[in-house]
């Protein structure tokens, strides 16, 4: 697995994470949410993030690059959401929450966008799970956060973490 993928998968739980926990049947039926795709854009293509962040502030689905707007328009891509930090990050800059119908295929939606040259990752949105839930984690004793086995993509011996919003201050201290 690459850097990037491995990175892309913590921002995952960062962004998608700043989510509410998941009950185990929901992991179940689905291990990723309907019709949300995660899209890392490759650090050189400027002009696309650009075009991209842009959009998303507009409340636009088009970005203005052909390929990446045909692939949204034929599986009718309805939001894009930039990263909160996007001002604030360059790599914040490059991720993206693509909205689809809940009933897309965001699998087969993910390996069209990854096949293009400036995306370094496509993904689903996929979801983690909190065991124990809020009301058992304390400062001392934080929720574990549990992996199941269906979460395509993980690889034995990965970690995935998943931050709370609140986090940030404590892990950069």
């Amino acid at each position: 697995m690459t850097h990037y993928s491995s990175l892309l998968r913590v921002l995952l739980c960062v962004f998608a994470g700043i989510a509410s926990t998941r009950s185990a049947a929901a992991a179940i039926t689905s291990p990723y949410e309907a019709g949300e795709l995660i899209v890392l854009f490759d650090s050189t293509a400027h002009a696309v993030i650009e075009a991209t962040l842009t959009a998303s502030r507009a409340n636009q689905t088009n970005v203005g690059v052909t390929e990446f707007d045909l692939i949204g328009s034929v599986h009718q891509l309805q939001v894009i959401q930039a990263m909160p930090q996007a001002d604030l990050s360059e790599f914040s800059r490059r991720l993206y929450v693509l909205v689809f119908p809940v009933s897309a295929d965001v699998v087969s939606i993910a390996e069209a966008y990854s096949a293009l040259s400036y995306v370094a990752s496509a993904e689903p949105n996929y979801l983690l799970q909190i065991m124990g839930g809020a009301e058992a984690s304390s400062a001392d004793d934080p929720p574990a956060v549990l992996v199941t086995p269906s979460v395509g993509g993980v690889e034995p011996g990965e970690l995935l973490v998943l931050l709370a919003v609140d986090s940030v201050a404590a892990i950069e201290a």
